[in-house]
């Protein structure tokens, strides 16, 4: 008993002096170098542009600017509300900078000038996500026709079917219907 003990002591507590060492380690570096740790950050103002933005947005900058296109005078409740919604809405594309952001491209020489730019990070930032959400949706794809029991599978081959008309006709079917009930 004891010398089970032992060895759980002498497999534990090294990983643990190494994680302690490396924290101090690192935290008496970053001390040594002036940089502040914890999340002060998060209440001072930005010091860097946001290039892809729908807001005017600048280093420092903590107000969204809000404009409005003039007054509106309604007749009833219904056309306050619409006109309460048209008049946020456009303060909102004018706060955006919308129309001055996208141009209509257009030929000038052997170049297209105008229309929308999007930086190589914004775009490997949608691939990414958009590849990481793929791959949820696959796994739950692939669970659902796990979850069809076997025996639909043999029930196809009895009939004489090809695997894919097996998956068309039965399986994904079966597939679709146990995905509703969950």
């Amino acid at each position: 008993m004891a010398r089970r003990k032992l060895e759980q002591f002498a497999v534990l507590v090294p990983p643990v002096l190494l994680v302690a060492w490396l924290a101090a380690n690192t935290s008496a570096k970053l001390k040594l170098r002036g940089v502040a740790m914890g999340f002060g950050f998060l209440s001072k103002p930005a010091r860097l542009d946001i290039s892809e933005s729908f807001l005017p947005f600048v280093a420092g900058s903590t107000v969204m600017p809000m404009s409005s296109p003039g007054p509106v005078q309604p007749t009833d409740e219904r056309a306050e509300f619409g006109a309460r919604a048209r008049r946020a809405a456009l303060s909102l594309l004018s706060a955006a900078g919308i129309g001055s952001m996208i141009e209509s491209p257009a030929l000038s020489g052997f170049n297209i000038r105008g229309g929308a730019t999007i930086s190589p990070e914004l775009a490997a930032l949608v691939l990414g996500l958009s590849i990481y959400a793929a791959a949820f949706i696959a796994e739950i794809v692939r669970a659902s026709v796990l979850a069809v029991p076997k025996g639909q599978w043999e029930a196809g081959r009895a009939l004489g079917l090809p695997k894919g008309r097996i998956l068309q006709k039965i399986i994904c079917r079966r597939q679709s219907a146990s995905g509703s009930r969950l």
